[in-house]
């Protein structure tokens, strides 16, 4: 439940161009007279459009591989080296 007034776009605005200034968030609440999660907040949303960090290591198949896996396991009863084996994969049995 916000407590406070709300932001006016001016504040946002200002908010924003004295962070690109090299402003500390700190000396941006002070110049401002706003708390300073409030300019951390505005900060964090003027950044949204930055791509978000992928975590983990890269899939071992594409979408494509998975398709023919299941395309080659479907099929008959052929076992997981041999799909392994006639796609070229170069991941593990078990991941097959």
């Amino acid at each position: 439940m916000p407590a406070g007034t709300p932001l006016t776009e001016e504040e946002r605005l200002s908010i924003l161009t004295l962070r690109e200034a090299g402003l500390s968030v700190r000396a941006i609440s002070a110049a401002i007279k706003r708390s300073v999660g409030v300019c951390q907040k505005v900060i964090k949303r003027g950044k949204a459009s930055c791509k978000p960090n992928h975590r983990g290591g890269k899939p071992n198949l594409t979408e494509r591989d998975h398709r023919c896996i299941v395309r080659a396991a479907c099929g008959g009863s052929v076992g997981a080296k041999a799909i392994k084996d006639k796609l070229q994969l170069g991941c593990c049995v078990r991941t097959v």
